[in-house]
């Protein structure tokens, strides 16, 4: 089984390999370095290799075991039958009755090492995805506390987080947030921004402090109830295989029990109706994973539209317009602003734009709040970067 284990996790790391050299093939073939990477995938591929005939040697050995016990019993039972039927105590047709059932009786038996084969495998990815889902530690108590229907008020008291390599993600962290406010998360890149929307979200745990929802302990409410009430809408988002529909909805309940009008109003409302409509199968067009079919523009406004289509009370935002030419960020953005009406927001800023449409500005430096202001009072990028004419202008 640990054999087994060290296999899945050399697979693992050839498949990371092979993935981020493919990401990265237009920039390793102009640094000129295609040939190292293609070493690195190789070396990945020899080391897989070997775990599997180690893995492969084990099973073998085991299997042949069990076959040779199989084949010698019913053997036995061949030369037993034999015996009576030579000394007459058993007839010919119950002899033969017998010898055509043994194999079947022992085939139990060889699928044994199959099994077990089979079986090890599954828990060694099993182990990996059990990880993955138990990234933040569970209460000893399971959570039953209702979630907020309301836009939220947050506070984070004296929150902390340490992550297992003994990085400090933040420290001393006081932030309150008032129900329906827009704040605006800004600082430099490790500043303990993503680590605010991680805790927010469930993946991480204050290694000390805590964190109040409408001043109750954001560990004793229900974990999926209060993932319900987020809407989280990343820089680039994920998307996965199935239609344009099933990517909106996401397996969650249609909130007016109708699921194609509520991922039409979806749509409607992130402005994706329009290039959604010029599909061959509109709504029903199958989305391809990374949603390479469509451009960067109408991937994140199908982004959007998951998150209008089962809106919660609470909003994250992680400079959602990045990488959006002017007209489809415009679009965006008004959308995102209807979207923030009667809600909690939270967004990550890398630029000076995306401060105009909040209430306040909350700057992050070395995981400690560093600056709490309007963006009025916010004349310079927290994040050390020069603002541009047009962002000072808009700022």
């Amino acid at each position: 089984e640990e054999a087994s284990g060290r296999q899945w996790a050399s697979l693992a790391r050839l498949g990371g390999h092979l993935l981020d050299q493919i990401r990265g093939l237009p920039e390793t073939k102009v640094a000129g370095t295609a040939d190292r990477a293609a070493a690195a995938v190789a070396a990945a591929a020899e080391d897989y290799g070997r775990r599997t005939m180690t893995v492969l040697r084990l099973a073998f050995l085991s299997a042949l075991v069990l076959e040779f016990v199989a084949t010698g019993a019913i053997a036995g039972v061949a030369i037993a039958v034999g015996f009576r039927l030579m000394w007459g105590s058993l007839d010919f047709a119950t002899g033969f009755f017998v010898l055509m059932l043994a194999p079947e009786f022992f085939a139990p038996l060889r699928e044994i090492g199959v099994r077990r084969h089979a079986r090890i495998e599954a828990h060694a990815a099993l182990d990996e995805i059990v990880d993955l889902l138990d990234g933040a530690p569970e209460a000893a108590t399971p959570a039953t506390g209702a979630a907020p229907t309301a836009p939220p008020a947050l506070r984070f008291e004296n929150v902390r987080v340490v992550h297992s390599d003994g990085r400090v993600a933040l420290d001393c962290f006081d932030l309150e947030v008032a129900s329906g406010e827009r704040v605006v998360l800004a600082g430099p890149s490790g500043a303990g921004k993503s680590t605010v929307f991680a805790l927010l979200a469930g993946f991480l745990a204050p290694t000390s402090g805590r964190i109040l929802v409408d001043g109750r302990p954001l560990a004793e409410i229900d974990r999926d109830a209060w993932r319900r009430a987020l809407v989280h809408l990343p820089q680039t988002p994920a998307f996965f295989e199935g239609t344009i529909a099933d990517n909106v909805a996401m397996g969650r309940d249609p909130p007016s029990g109708d699921r194609e009008a509520d991922v039409a109003r979806a749509l409607t409302a992130a402005g994706a109706d329009e290039f959604v409509a010029r599909l061959p199968a509109g709504a029903d067009t199958p989305l391809g994973e990374r949603a390479g079919d469509v451009s960067g523009g109408e991937a994140q406004r199908l982004a959007l539209a998951r998150a209008v289509y089962a809106a919660g009370p609470l909003v994250l935002f992680d400079e959602p317009t990045a990488h959006l030419d002017a007209e489809t960020e415009a679009r965006v953005a008004a959308t995102l602003d209807d979207l923030s009406v009667g809600r909690t927001v939270l967004t990550i800023a890398h630029r000076l734009r995306t401060l105009a449409s909040a209430d306040r500005v909350v700057v992050l430096e070395a995981g400690r709040v560093a600056a709490n202001g309007s963006p009025a009072e916010t004349t310079a990028p927290p994040w050390g970067g020069a603002a541009t004419a047009e962002e000072r202008g808009d700022a």
